[in-house]
């Protein structure tokens, strides 16, 4: 039941950043009355490039800010996952979430590949772009020892998925904390 409800409130959370980034005025806006949509018009060449800038900033952010928190509470689903599975409580459910997660991360990385291959990335920004994808493979990785001890019940699968579980916080305190690593 706890899974569950950290599921909903991952998926609000998402719902928010989203509609966040919807949520900001566009200046200068005039109607075209053919195709009766808005369309903006820049004053010049300057304010175009300032513009765009400012569009690539803020989709660069927005894709960092929502991949590092998918990341932290994909963590957290297979912590609370892990604790469930140890007290006896693993079902069907357990499997079907793990599955997700693992579709679902490898459906963020591709996206984030694209993104990648399609913007041009200052250096910085292709740095933090390399460490997302990496975090996005250990934190698959972590998903898939976290099935194989949910289906063994092995000490020995256990260990290896507590030792990767360990190995991706790690990588997670360096990607959501930059600045104090």
């Amino acid at each position: 039941m706890f899974l569950k409800s950290v599921t909903v409130i991952i998926a609000l959370l998402l719902c928010v950043s989203v509609q966040s980034l919807y949520s900001q005025k566009p200046a200068d806006k005039k109607k075209d009355a053919k195709t009766e949509i808005f369309i903006q018009e820049p004053k010049n060449d300057e304010e175009t490039l300032k513009k765009k800038t400012a569009e690539k900033s803020r989709m660069l952010e927005t894709t960092g800010a929502l991949s590092s928190t998918n990341l932290y509470l994909t963590y957290v689903s297979l912590t609370l996952m892990k604790n469930e599975i140890d007290n006896g409580l693993a079902s069907d459910y357990h499997d079907r979430i793990l599955q997700s997660i693992k579709s679902t991360t490898a459906m963020m990385k591709e996206n984030i590949e694209l993104l990648k291959k399609d913007v041009l990335l200052i250096s910085t920004d292709k740095e933090y772009v390399d460490k997302l994808l990496e975090n996005f493979d250990i934190i698959t990785e972590d998903a898939e020892l976290l099935y194989v001890y949910f289906k063994s019940k092995a000490k020995a699968d256990n260990d290896n998925f507590m030792n990767q579980h360990k190995r991706v916080w790690d990588a997670l305190q360096k990607i959501m904390a930059p600045e104090q690593n």
